[in-house]
C-alpha cells in the first residue's frame, strides 16, 4: 500500500505509475490523479499543444516518413486489409 500525495488516500501499489527516478520506482501521485491532471493541462493548453504538434510534424517529416514506410512493411497483410476494406 501507498498513500498519494494529492488525494491522500491509501491505495495498491498497482495504482501508481512507475518512476524510476524515485526512490520506490513509483510516482508520487495515483494513476487517477496524474490522469486528471494530464486532462485538465489540455483543456487548458489545446491551442499551444496544437501548434507544437503541427511544428514538430513539419521538422519531423522525414522521420514519419521513414516510420510509416518501415510499419507498412512490417505489417503489410494488415495494412492490405485496411485498404481493401476502405475501398
Amino acid at each position: 500500500m501507498k498513500r498519494c500525495n494529492k488525494c491522500k488516500k491509501n491505495l495498491y501499489i498497482s495504482e501508481f505509475y512507475k518512476n524510476r527516478t524515485r526512490k520506490d520506482n513509483l510516482a508520487s501521485e495515483c494513476r487517477r490523479c496524474t490522469n486528471q491532471r494530464s486532462n485538465q493541462y489540455y483543456k487548458n493548453n489545446k491551442e499551444k499543444i496544437r501548434i507544437y504538434n503541427e511544428q514538430w510534424r513539419e521538422n519531423n517529416k522525414e522521420y514519419l516518413k521513414n516510420t510509416k514506410k518501415q510499419y507498412c512493411l512490417l505489417n503489410k497483410e494488415k495494412v492490405d486489409k485496411k485498404k481493401k476494406d476502405w475501398r
